[in-house]
């Protein structure tokens, strides 16, 4: 009977850890949806002569994650599909492309990264490239593009000046152009500016993409950053605390 109890009385505060975990869960799923939801808006600006396609937001580590989405690229291999690169790395990789994040996705050595490829337009002129003797190019003559912008949290800047994002896109010598480009931004909280107090909130990074006419893209991609599930455990024991209490008040 002293070990059946011991059982019993195990089993009971199994049963109230496992139910404080899934009300973390629960309050965890809330929080997160009480937070805007990834939301990418590409506009064109101007009269590009390139595509912007298959952008994701997806949280990986800041080494090593670019070469293992892009094998084609390490080392470099005539291919093609530029237009479903990343989405094929993604699945590749089982990288989370999700619209919400926990903050250890956004601490070192992790990161929320917003990835893209740039592809000429089906019109775009003719030449060679890396991977191909003659097709569409994105053409010598407009480049360098360039893929400059900034990350905020909460409307207001992450990091401590501006200039978070700026990455040149050149021309290859050799070639008349460019099959495509590959883009990968990232930010974490190694950048987050000395008096930010919390990496949770509403995030947005901003990119500006510029041929040298000045044509090119605006992209906007939101996102939320959310504690992690296990810290809020205690705020689950208050809530179960609270059911119970309203449970033995007196109707």
């Amino acid at each position: 009977m002293a070990t059946g109890l011991a059982f019993n009385e195990t089993e009971k505060i199994k049963m109230k850890i496992y139910r404080s975990r899934v009300l973390a869960v629960v309050v965890f799923v809330l929080l997160a949806r009480q937070i805007s939801h990834a939301d990418v808006t590409v506009t064109a600006v101007g009269t590009p002569t390139f595509d912007l396609v298959d952008w994701h937001l997806y949280a990986a580590p800041t080494d090593g994650s670019f070469q293992a989405l892009y094998p084609n690229h390490f080392p470099r291999v005539v291919h093609s599909g530029f237009e479903h690169e990343l989405s094929d790395g993604l699945a590749l990789t089982g990288y989370a492309a999700n619209d919400v994040y926990s903050t250890s996705d956004f601490t070192d050595p992790n990161a929320v990264h917003l990835g893209y490829a740039l592809v000429p337009k089906s019109d775009a002129p003719a030449g060679s490239t890396q991977d191909y003797a003659s097709g569409p190019t994105i053409p010598n003559g407009i480049l360098p593009i360039t893929a400059a912008g900034d990350a905020y949290v909460n409307g207001t800047l992450f990091e401590a000046g501006p200039g978070a994002f700026g990455t040149p896109l050149p021309p290859i010598d050799g070639f008349d152009g460019r099959s495509h480009f590959v883009v990968d931004h990232w930010d974490n909280n190694t950048f987050a500016r000395p008096d930010l107090e919390s990496l949770v909130g509403d995030y947005e990074y901003r990119i500006a993409v510029r041929d040298v006419n000045n044509n090119g893209y605006d992209i906007s991609a939101k996102f939320a950053v959310v504690p992690e599930p296990t810290t809020l455990a205690p705020l689950g024991l208050v809530i179960a605390s609270l059911a119970g209490w309203v449970r033995r008040s007196p109707r």
